[in-house]
């Protein structure tokens, strides 16, 4: 029996043994029904060469108590040589990767950057009677500038040392191994999963990177209550444009998006050519006030989104079809039309999801078979928002359903009791 390195093995076994260090280990559990599905690995070995591996859950209670991240194992556990094998291994997204990524992507996502803010951890209560989960939102700082938003779910929340972070006297550098990426509603959503890992300050080229590109300015993580990060904390879409309704009315299509600086290449881009520079578009946000004039019954209120992806389905003669995972039983999610009224002025706009949820309190689950089946009706219980006002965060949908733009709502304020 000889030593093979983890580039040398191939399919159909041999002779042979391998020598590895775990770097990460972490249960596999499949949302939201939490099934736990066994134990997933990621190896490296002297050459610095990884591994993926899955331990089936017939016999992860056998390896549970053996394995530990950070040991090197053959057949069993060794001490010898150790400074060979690499203490971390990452593959960084970078701004423009994380744009491009979504619900198709196969790969989890590694994120490194500075920790600038952190919610408190928060109970979130789930449309449909699906429960509740605790959530906590981070605010990181990438190396190109950008500033992004990642959400840590259940048991992750608990995951990350705050109590360290707070102590610390510096905005710390936080590489995150294993996010998972959504594509809703056209947003990207940076989540945790189950395979999610936290590193603070890990000794990194990264690391030493970001700290020449943002030198230390005399800044700590700031603690920010969860309930602000939905109405006015700066955090919260602090690129939004005061305006007004009529304004908005006065704007070019054209000028609502506006394009980000190029800086690298889309080679690896299926729909590309090599050196062709990659553009992404960030769609600009206005923040408005106004009180909802009506509700648009003959829009619908809902419509069919995968259960697996949420992305919209087309419907055909044989069902629906998701495009990226083909026939499936629909979902039915909120999608409510209305009118926003301000000094005389209206614009039409629309709130999906759970954000929809939250605005006019209409959950599928508890009304009657009546106001189900009736599409063209909005549910009476959606009338209670009406000639209240809002500050509203808009943006523009992808398409109008009228003869005027339509906007979509992002986020909103009740502006009186």
């Amino acid at each position: 029996m000889y030593e093979k390195k983890l580039n040398n093995l191939t399919p159909g076994g041999s002779n042979c043994y391998i020598v590895i260090k775990m770097l990460r280990l972490w249960d596999c559990i499949i949302p939201p029904s939490n099934i736990f599905m066994g134990i997933d690995f990621l190896a490296i070995d002297s050459e610095g060469s990884t591994m993926h591996g899955c331990i089936p859950l017939e016999i992860a209670d056998h390896f549970s108590p053996i394995l530990e991240e950070g040991k090197i194992y053959a057949i069993h556990g060794i001490s010898e040589e150790v400074g060979r094998f690499p203490r971390y291994h990452f593959c960084f997204a970078s701004y423009y990767d994380i744009v491009w990524r979504d619900d198709s992507c196969y790969h989890l996502t590694d994120i490194v950057g500075i920790l600038e803010a952190v919610t408190d951890v928060s109970l979130i209560t789930l449309p449909n009677n699906k429960g509740s989960v605790f959530k906590r939102d981070l605010f990181v700082l990438l190396i190109s500038g950008h500033k992004i938003r990642i959400t840590l779910w259940d048991s992750k929340t608990n995951d990350l040392d705050m109590t360290l972070i707070f102590r610390l006297e510096h905005q710390p550098v936080l590489a995150i191994a294993g996010l998972n990426i959504r594509n809703h509603s056209n947003q990207r959503h940076i989540n945790t999963c189950s395979a999610t890992k936290f590193y603070i300050d890990p000794d990194i080229q990264e690391t030493a990177q970001l700290r020449r590109r943002f030198p230390y300015n005399g800044s700590f993580v700031t603690l920010v209550h969860a309930s602000e990060i939905d109405t006015n904390h700066y955090f919260a879409y602090s690129s939004a444009e005061d305006t007004t309704i009529k304004e908005l009315l006065y704007k070019n299509p054209s000028a609502i998006q506006v394009s980000l600086t190029p800086t690298k290449t889309c080679r690896h881009l299926p729909t590309c050519h090599n050196n062709e520079l990659l553009f992404c578009f960030q769609q600009v946000k206005f923040k408005v006030t106004g009180r909802i004039l009506r509700l648009l019954h003959a829009a619908g209120w809902y419509y069919h989104s995968c259960q697996k992806c949420s992305s919209g389905l087309h419907q055909t003669s044989s069902g629906y079809q998701c495009r990226i995972h083909g026939r499936i039983v629909p979902r039915k999610n909120l999608r409510i039309s209305l009118i926003i009224n301000h000094a005389g002025f209206n614009i039409q706009a629309v709130v999906f999801g759970t954000l929809a949820y939250r605005l006019t309190g209409v959950d599928i689950t508890m009304l009657d078979l009546a106001e189900r089946m009736n599409f063209k009706r909005i549910p009476t219980v959606a009338e209670h928002i009406l000639y209240r006002e809002y500050e509203f965060i808009l943006g523009i949908l992808n398409c109008s359903y009228g003869p005027t733009l339509t906007y979509k709502i992002f986020r909103f304020l009740p502006l009186e009791k």
